[in-house]
């Protein structure tokens, strides 16, 4: 059981022949009273100061932990981030590597047309270039035929013919003085 200051007080002793003096007593019960008052008042205001200082201290506490739990809340953010940025730069990444996969491919198949269109207007130049030859060597024989049957002299006269008949005004073949015509080249050779 605990002492008060009151019970201290109000305490009564009981009184034998050979005791103690009751004043006495009674005065040091009084000192003995305001003293343990004094230290239950003390202690009282410890307590209370003890209760602030925790309530300060779990006031602490929970402000470490909210920190804690931000901190690790901005770590996986962070993090969340980091692995969608690195998700997102492999993404383009292989995206563009997938374009120029396909502009390589292209570019590729490109040469390929342009090659095999080259081989095609080669054949064609050879083909061209073998009908010329043909064509030339087919007119160069006619030619030679004709200056066979052709002889120079002839062609000269003809010539001159012709040349004649520009030059001078032709007068009607009836009436005198005027030019008796030319045979036709085809009457003249049979």
């Amino acid at each position: 059981m605990r002492l008060t200051p009151i019970d201290i007080q109000q305490h009564s002793f009981k009184t034998v022949m050979r005791g103690f003096d009751p004043a006495e007593v009674e005065a040091f019960l009084e000192i003995i009273s305001r003293d343990f008052e004094e230290v239950v008042k003390e202690m009282n205001l410890l307590k209370d100061e003890l209760n602030r200082q925790n309530r300060v201290v779990q006031d602490f506490r929970d402000r470490e932990a909210a920190l804690r739990e931000t901190m690790l809340t901005a770590q996986r953010i962070t993090e969340d981030i980091k692995r969608n940025a690195q998700r997102d730069a492999e993404a383009l990444m292989q995206r563009a590597e997938d374009q120029a996969e396909k502009i390589v491919r292209n570019a590729h198949e490109r040469l390929l047309q342009i090659i095999n269109d080259i081989h095609e207007l080669k054949r064609q130049r050879i083909q061209l270039e073998t009908a010329l030859a043909q064509i030339l060597d087919s007119h160069s024989k006619m030619l030679a035929s004709a200056r066979d049957t052709f002889d120079p002299v002839s062609i000269e006269e003809i010539v001159t013919s012709i040349r004649s008949r520009h030059a001078a005004p032709s007068a009607p073949p009836d009436e005198p003085g005027g030019e008796e015509e030319e045979p036709p080249l085809a009457a003249r050779e049979a």
